[in-house]
């Protein structure tokens, strides 16, 4: 699983919509765990087997896809240094904000850049980004204040009929398929602007049997850090 840092188009928020090249991601991914279980933990930022015990090493945003087999989890340096002004901006409304302004935020733009035509098809031609609140329960875990700075989104892909038909196709050529998952905070108003890249990053011919299997996690576990290796990492 690679960082997708290369330039990627999104659609920035001008008098109309215009296809633009995205600056470089705003956060660098740490690295990625896909994670075997049938049921999908949420909040999975307190499990201290993620990212192979090191999430606490830096402030993080996580995307944790709860799928009716697994869990499959990014996590991405949140460094709002490096960021332009009017991603900071909207990046700031985005934590603070409520549930119905996260959903109307947050997007996801997959790019299948080699794989089978019906993968194609059924993800789609990852030419505009959708928002994930229109088409999944999205959770949020804000952490952001507290002692880790961590902020999650779990994205629940087990509530959506048509999320689920989407990931059976694919999970069926998850060894043939190259895909981009690129994640983007919508702008909304010029001082939001230039509108970036969140966090991106690839997947190459996954293979999921020889991913883990989730530790049975107890609570007051958060942030051992103790427990071994995760699914998959960078």
């Amino acid at each position: 699983m690679r960082d997708a840092q290369h330039a990627l188009a999104i659609l920035v928020l001008t008098h109309v919509y215009t296809q633009v090249k995205s600056l470089p991601a705003a956060f660098p991914c740490r690295g990625v765990d896909l994670w075997l279980t049938d049921n999908a933990m949420q909040d999975i930022k307190r499990h201290p087997a993620v990212l192979g015990g090191r999430l606490n090493d830096k402030p993080t945003l996580i995307v944790n896809f709860l799928m009716p087999w697994g869990n499959l989890v990014s996590y991405f340096e949140i460094k709002k240094s490096s960021m332009p002004a009017g991603t900071v901006t909207v990046w700031d409304k985005f934590v603070a904000g409520d549930q119905k302004f996260r959903d109307a935020r947050l997007k996801l733009l997959p790019v299948v850049v080699e794989g089978p035509w019906v993968c194609r098809k059924a993800i789609g031609g990852g030419n505009a980004p959708a928002v994930i609140g229109k088409a999944l329960p999205v959770h949020y875990f804000n952490d952001t204040d507290g002692a880790t700075g961590h902020f999650e989104a779990d994205l629940d892909v087990c509530a959506s009929s048509v999320a689920r038909g989407i990931l059976s196709i694919v999970k069926n050529h998850t060894k043939s398929i190259t895909i981009d998952l690129v994640f983007i905070l919508e702008a909304q108003a010029s001082s939001e602007l230039p509108e970036q890249v969140l966090g991106a990053y690839r997947l190459h011919s996954l293979d999921p049997s020889r991913c883990n299997i989730l530790p049975p996690f107890k609570e007051g576990e958060e942030g051992a850090g103790k427990m071994g290796e995760g699914g998959e990492h960078e």
